[in-house]
């Protein structure tokens, strides 16, 4: 299902045996756009420390209402004590895995990007990673791109208002744009696959496509969540992309 980022944050987390916090940020990588970890705020239960949650610990969550992991609270509580804040080591990394038995995520094959009811598109092309780098440079926070520019290949469209991710592939699908300051109480969707970069020092992001393509795309509403495939075949159409209908 496809679910919004800022609704899903501040969402209780259950640990096999109790509550640990709520969600405080979710960490995706800008190559693949896969979300790597959730970062948890432990509250009261833990003053000061946030976690790295891996998605492999999920146990059929609830993201309305709470998160359940297949984890217990001993499990974290004694997890390995890691500075959060971007960037994280690989050396911490692998700390995590050892911990937990967590695969080597940033190994491993990313799933077909795509929308609903088998509907694809064809993703631009992504630079090699650098998994020997002592730190992930690719590691970025969700919350922290929200509110950045937006600017298209001929001018600024907005603002980006939300991240729209996809729960069963753990996978940032949307970027939701706020256009107020150029095109009054409309918001579009704008495939992430679809983004050229992302300036950090500047705060922007850059997307290929141009205003006019924008201005005409279709309206989008948060109360359209779920998104459903008639939406998402009529948005990749609109911006020219091929469409593959699943057999």
């Amino acid at each position: 299902m496809i679910r919004s980022l800022k609704e899903t944050r501040g969402t209780a987390i259950h640990a096999t045996d109790g509550f640990i916090g709520s969600v405080h940020d979710l960490y995706f990588d800008d190559q693949s756009w896969r979300i790597r970890y959730l970062v948890a705020d432990t509250g009261k239960w833990l003053p000061g420390r946030k976690v790295l949650i891996s998605p492999e610990a999920f146990s059929h969550p609830n993201w309305r209402d709470f998160i359940s992991l297949n984890l217990t609270r001993e499990q974290i509580r004694n997890s390995p004590d890691m500075n959060t804040d971007l960037p994280v080591s690989r050396r911490q990394e692998q700390q995590l895995v050892a911990h937990y038995g967590w695969t080597t995520e940033w190994l491993a094959p990313v799933p077909e990007p795509g929308a609903l009811s088998g509907i694809s598109y064809e993703p631009l092309p992504a630079e090699a990673r650098e998994p020997e780098h002592p730190h992930d440079p690719n590691l970025r926070s969700a919350h922290e791109v929200i509110s950045y520019t937006v600017q298209a290949t001929d001018a600024n469209i907005g603002h980006i208002d939300d991240f729209l991710f996809d729960d069963d592939a753990m996978l940032l699908r949307y970027a939701a744009v706020d256009t107020r300051d150029w095109l009054p109480s409309r918001s579009v969707l704008i495939p992430v696959r679809w983004m050229r970069g992302i300036h950090w020092a500047e705060s922007r992001v850059l997307v290929d496509v141009d205003r006019h393509a924008v201005k005409t795309s279709p309206k989008f509403e948060p109360s359209m969540l779920p998104l459903d495939a008639r939406y998402e075949k009529e948005l990749l159409r609109h911006y020219d992309r091929p469409v593959v209908e699943s057999r």
